[in-house]
This record gives C-alpha cells, sequence and structure tokens, in this order.
C-alpha cells in the first residue's frame, strides 16, 4: 500500500540522520542487547526496564517544551512519573483481540546516541511502529530520549505534551498549542471546548463541537489526529470517512498518518490508496 510505503521511507531517513563516529562492533552489540531485553520485558507485561531506560529529565523537558500546563497539572504529571508514561504508552496502541508483541526490526548506535525501530502487532493487521531516539548514559547503559509513534501519528512527548495541556485548557493554552496563532477568541474558546470533551471523553459532545468549527481550524494537525481518532472510536462510517478525506486533503503523503489511516482503509478493501 502507498502509506506503508511512505512509512518505510521516513523510518529509514530517520535511521540515516545521526552522527558519524562509531563505537565498536561489540559495544553496539551489548546495547542492543540491552534494548532487546527492554521490548522483551514489554512482551512480558512488564513495563519495569522500559521505565527505567527513560531518560526522565530529557522526557519532561520536552514534554513541558514552551507548552502552557497548568502547574497543579505539572505537579501530579511528575510526582506520578512513571505510571503516568505507563499509561500514556498503553493507551496509544491499536485495539486488538490478542496480545501485543513487539518485534526489534533495526537498532543503530554511534558515538554518543542511536536509534532503533520496534513493530508491535496486534489482532486484525494492525501495527504501531516506534522509532526510538536512545542515547549512551555512562559507558554501558542506554536511556530512551523520546519516540516517534506511527500510529499515533506524532512523536511521544508531543502527544504527551498535549494530554496535559488539555488536562486544563485555558485560552491561553489552547492558542499556544495551536500552529494558527491568529484564530479569534472565540474560536480558540471553541478549540478549549473540545480539548475538554476529549479530555472527559465525550464523544457527543466532542463531534457537536467539530461540526462548529471551521474548516481551516479542522487542518491544525492536532484535530485531525484528534478527529481521526474519535471517529474510528464511535464506528460510525460517514464520520470515518469525512476524518479521512480531511487527513488527506490537509496532509497527503504523510507517513505519520499511514497506519491509522490503514485502520480504515484495509476494512473497506481500498488497498491503492
Amino acid at each position: 500500500m502507498k502509506y506503508l510505503h511512505y512509512l518505510a521511507v521516513a523510518a529509514i531517513f530517520w535511521l540515516l540522520m545521526t552522527p558519524v563516529t562509531a563505537p565498536a562492533a561489540d559495544d553496539v552489540q551489548q546495547l542492543r542487547a540491552q534494548f532487546a531485553s527492554i521490548v522483551d520485558g514489554l512482551n512480558g507485561n512488564s513495563f519495569d526496564k522500559f521505565n527505567r531506560a527513560i531518560a526522565r529529565n530529557d522526557m519532561i523537558a520536552r514534554i513541558y517544551g514552551s507548552r502552557l500546563i497548568d502547574q497543579n497539572v505539572k505537579r501530579a504529571f511528575s510526582a506520578d512519573f512513571a505510571a503516568a508514561i505507563q499509561g500514556m504508552f498503553v493507551a496509544s496502541f491499536p485495539p486488538s483481540s490478542k496480545e501485543i508483541l513487539g518485534t526489534l526490526i533495526d537498532f543503530q548506535f554511534e558515538g554518543d546516541q542511536g536509534s532503533a525501530v520496534v513493530r508491535y502487532a496486534a489482532s486484525g493487521y494492525r501495527f504501531s511502529y516506534h522509532v526510538y531516539e536512545l542515547k549512551r548514559a555512562g559507558k554501558d547503559r542506554l536511556q530512551i530520549v523520546d519516540w516517534i509513534d506511527y500510529y499515533r501519528g506524532n512523536r511521544f512527548s508531543a502527544e504527551a505534551g498535549a494530554e496535559l495541556v488539555m488536562a486544563m485548557p485555558t485560552r491561553a493554552a489552547t492558542r499556544n498549542l495551536l500552529e494558527n496563532k491568529s484564530l479569534s477568541d472565540g474560536e480558540v474558546f471553541q478549540v478549549a471546548e473540545l480539548f475538554k470533551a476529549v479530555r472527559d471523553n465525550k464523544a457527543p459532545r466532542f463531534f457537536q463541537i467539530m461540526g462548529d468549527l471551521d474548516d481551516d481550524i479542522l487542518k491544525e494537525a492536532t484535530l485531525l489526529r484528534l478527529g481521526l481518532r474519535f471517529a474510528l472510536q464511535s464506528g460510525d462510517e460517514g464520520r470515518i470517512e469525512n476524518a479521512v478525506r480531511r487527513v488527506l486533503a490537509a496532509r497527503p503523503d504523510d507517513a505519520l498518518y499511514s497506519l491509522r489511516l490503514n485502520d480504515y482503509f484495509i476494512p473497506v478493501r481500498r488497498y491503492e490508496e
């Protein structure tokens, strides 16, 4: 399928964008074995190794970034960091009637930085690919800095940061999160209300607000992802078709949306898409 081709190209491009000073082969194999053990832990339903490998300070800095996150939300997130990350990680996968298992399909390390690609297989030919950004911590230990989630269609830190904003979406925080900074106060208010519907998982309210938003606002990357996610969860063919059309019109050939779009294309046998 066309979108799987774009996904493969994107993953390969990411792996090539690394420094040029290569460590010894034995060193790389040791680091690869360490990361493979982390994936094995996930496959064994244990998040412990994964959590301990996360570069906490780097991850928090990326999640917060320049986003206007409520201080109480920040304190709660920081106090329960491990559980919060695990919850977001688990929620990011496609629905599955069987256990989701990860397979390490590529690993590279050069200098103090590395990358890894893991394919997570769910039921119904659903897959999630994660491209992990890694770094060396000491001589023989690696850490996970961040990752791109090709099922969610975003970098994990950006997705987590957006979720924290939506936990308390003030107008200022909402405007800051959006790409278009010229929206009117009324439009920003509508989007903030939409974020509250996402936070509270109120699908009817979400679709009601979406129907009142202008097309230009619906082209926002955050709203494209949310619209597609809620539409697929609803199972409503009309809503799914509209969400897919918006994504294809706004982000044609963007590999970040490929796996989620396949949740629609494969069941309706539109393989040429």
